[in-house]
């Protein structure tokens, strides 16, 4: 007796490669150096097969497979100049080195380079200098003056208080347009290298874009002022002794463009008497 027997054969699914969709940058091309710069895949696998990613820059390897589909690039002053970033996509089912790629070409620049410029009131006086209070002949707008002498005696050199006059005083500087002020630079004051105590200990740095603000010399009102963070809150005394200039710097923390200054004069370092300024000079950044 014959006996036949059927067979039926049973089809084995086929694992199919996974497929980039989506290759992008977080920010568009080109930037600066010295930018971080996020790249993120997105694929899809037809049998959602865990992924592995892999990122190339310039064809060289930035990581190795990882189940990670983002790669942050840390540029700096070496990377100016076009680039081209890839990743490569696997499903450790077929191709050891990728299945699927994708690549980006993306630009650095030179970062822009600054340097700081001291400007000016539009003169010297008090129309556009102002203080809370000053000897005659030594008013304010001489602190501000860069022609004026950073030797010898105060008198007609710098500003100076009347007597009795020692803390909480206004100093205020109005410019032609609003400036970003980024640092100040200052002398503190001396006569002839002498009376250094007199010289500005603690302030505060205040912004304004309001000509009533300004005007108003009242130490304690600080309406329409914004007050600017500083690296340091104490300006430095001067040398004892030292008849000359000893520049010393105050950091603004300003992205604000303001009309109108304050220096606000806490007290002085010690002196009885007076408190009072050599020179001031407010400083902008500038692209060279």
């Amino acid at each position: 007796m014959l006996i036949k027997r059927h067979y039926v054969s049973a089809s084995i699914p086929v694992n199919g490669p996974p497929e980039i969709t989506n290759f992008q940058a977080s920010l568009a091309s080109p930037q600066v150096a010295g930018t971080s710069v996020t790249f993120t895949a997105t694929a899809t696998d037809p049998d959602s097969d865990p992924l592995e990613y892999k990122f190339l820059l310039d064809s060289a390897a930035q990581t190795e497979f990882t189940s990670s589909n983002t790669w942050v690039w840390e540029t700096d002053s070496g990377d100016v100049g076009p680039h081209t970033v890839g990743v490569l996509v696997r499903d450790n089912n077929h191709d050891p080195d990728g299945d699927n790629s994708a690549s980006i070409n993306f630009s650095i620049e030179e970062a822009p380079q600054f340097e700081y410029q001291a400007v000016y009131p539009p003169a010297y006086n008090e129309t556009y200098i102002k203080t809370t209070n000053r000897w005659f002949e030594l008013e304010g707008f001489r602190a501000v003056d860069p022609a004026l002498s950073l030797s010898g005696g105060r008198y007609l050199n710098s500003w100076l208080t009347e007597t009795g006059h020692v803390g909480s005083q206004r100093f205020h500087v109005e410019f032609a347009a609003a400036q970003i002020i980024k640092r100040i630079r200052y002398v503190n004051s001396h006569h002839d290298g002498y009376e250094t105590n007199v010289g500005v200990k603690d302030f505060i740095i205040q912004g304004s874009n309001s000509a009533t603000a300004f005007a108003n010399l009242v130490y304690g009102d600080d309406t329409d002022w914004a007050t600017i963070a500083t690296d340091v809150s104490a300006m430095v005394q001067h040398t004892e002794t030292y008849d000359g200039a000893i520049w010393n710097v105050i950091e603004l923390t300003n992205d604000t463009a303001y009309k109108y200054y304050a220096i606000k004069c806490v007290n002085n370092h010690g002196n009885a008497s007076y408190i009072g300024l050599r020179r001031v000079e407010f400083q902008i950044l500038v692209e060279v």
